[in-house]
């Protein structure tokens, strides 16, 4: 999974959520229109050893060519390869008109902080701002933004613990942040969470 994350972010891909599921593990990333998931699975070699070498090819030709390696795994004798293709980038500067309505926090304190650092990183990016109003314990957004952004809602799988679920948010909004993206709401939801965002221009 480490490896996959690390290709991702030499991609300049958005990782919004990597999971450990026992022997196997989840990811959930930003890409551009038109990017496909490929999967290659092999044939089954005589010995192990073949096999490895096998994926250690495949992995070299693939990064040659500029796929960007998901998964790779050896099945016995055989391997799996999953990549990315199809990556392109766009951008646009004209400006759209946005309206956000927040889900509800738990706690009339925490949507105010959230609306509040919502506020700020639109000011930042140089967004103009309409509304922003508290309505109990959720919020409205109304602004100008980038005409190709939008904005895009992720929910999170189930965490095991809540303290592991404030931790992949907070991870997640990093990410976010990192690419230029804003962040509307980041709200946790018992041992799950939301996090709402504009879209960062250039990343379509």
């Amino acid at each position: 999974m480490d490896s996959a994350v690390k290709e991702l972010a030499m991609a300049r891909l958005t990782v919004m959520e990597s999971r450990q599921n026992g022997a196997r593990y989840s990811l959930s990333f930003m890409a551009p229109r038109g990017v496909r998931v490929e999967k290659y699975v092999s044939g089954q070699y005589s010995y192990y050893s073949d096999a490895k070498a096998g994926l250690e090819q495949a992995v070299a030709s693939l990064k040659a060519n500029g796929k960007v390696l998901i998964e790779t795994r050896l099945n016995g004798a055989g391997f799996t390869l999953s990549y990315l293709d199809g990556l392109r980038q766009d951008s646009d500067w004209t400006t759209r008109r946005f309206s956000f309505q927040s889900g509800s926090f738990s706690y009339y304190s925490d949507a105010k902080a959230s609306l509040q650092e919502a506020v700020e990183q639109l000011r930042e990016v140089g967004c103009d701002i309409y509304e922003s109003r508290l309505n109990g314990s959720s919020y409205t957004l109304v602004f100008d933004g980038p005409a190709r952004s939008a904005v895009q809602n992720y929910a999170s799988g189930q965490y095991s613990f809540f303290s592991e679920a404030k931790n992949g948010m907070a991870q997640t909004v990093r990410s976010l942040e990192s690419r230029g993206n804003v962040i509307l709401e980041a709200r946790l939801n018992g041992s799950a969470f939301t996090v709402s965002y504009l879209t960062s221009y250039y990343q379509y």
